[in-house]
């Protein structure tokens, strides 16, 4: 069974949220491993910490609340659920621009699949695991004309466990993001980490 990435020792010392981002042995794909602590008695269940993610029309409210300007999007839905190889799949379809470098937006469209891992990680209550839609796949029902842009793919998975000794939820979400070539990896890397603590923060309210 995998496990949850651990949480680094004194991550939440100066504050509730910390982001590790870095480039992968391949060169091209880049990680942001992120790590949200919240109190656990601000919430009845995890599920509710779960719900927050999987609300996908809300992912656009989420980026304006975080006050940034690193992301905007055009469109946040989720559309109905489909079944792959028996499991039942969450659809997240979304269109947006990110600030990039020089102040160039980049212009992202994508598809994302997100399905419940059952049992989940090791180490966590719930688990999800999401990625870029198959590339067969040029049609969306209610959309039109489908093609990802500004990603080639998109990997993730995100957790939450409870700490033994404290009386907190983390939150884990690793993403793994092969963008297109428009720019370099190390250059690429900053404008995915600013998005990545832009939705967290509008997220989880910090």
């Amino acid at each position: 069974m995998p496990k949850v990435p651990p949480t680094p020792a004194n991550c939440f010392s100066h504050s509730a949220a910390n982001h590790y981002p870095r480039i992968l042995e391949d060169g091209k794909t880049i990680r942001v491993l992120s790590f949200i602590r919240q109190p656990e008695d601000d919430w009845e269940s995890a599920q509710d910490l779960l719900d927050l993610f999987i609300d996908f029309d809300q992912w656009g409210e989420y980026a304006k609340a975080a006050g940034t300007g690193d992301i905007a999007f055009v469109t946040s839905k989720r559309l109905p659920d489909t079944v792959i190889d028996g499991h039942q799949v969450m659809q997240h379809y979304s269109e947006y621009y990110v600030k990039g470098p020089l102040g160039i937006k980049q212009h992202i469209v994508e598809l994302n699949h997100v399905r419940r891992r059952v049992p989940p990680y090791e180490g966590a209550e719930l688990s999800l695991e999401f990625a870029l839609a198959p590339r067969n796949i040029t049609e969306i029902p209610g959309i039109g004309p489908y093609k990802p842009v500004g990603v080639q793919d998109v990997r993730g998975t995100f957790h939450i466990s409870k700490r033994p000794t404290e009386a907190d939820y983390v939150v884990t979400i690793q993403v793994d993001v092969l963008p297109t070539q428009d720019f370099a990896p190390n250059i690429a890397i900053s404008y995915i980490l600013d998005v990545g603590k832009t939705m967290v923060k509008g997220m989880f309210n910090l």
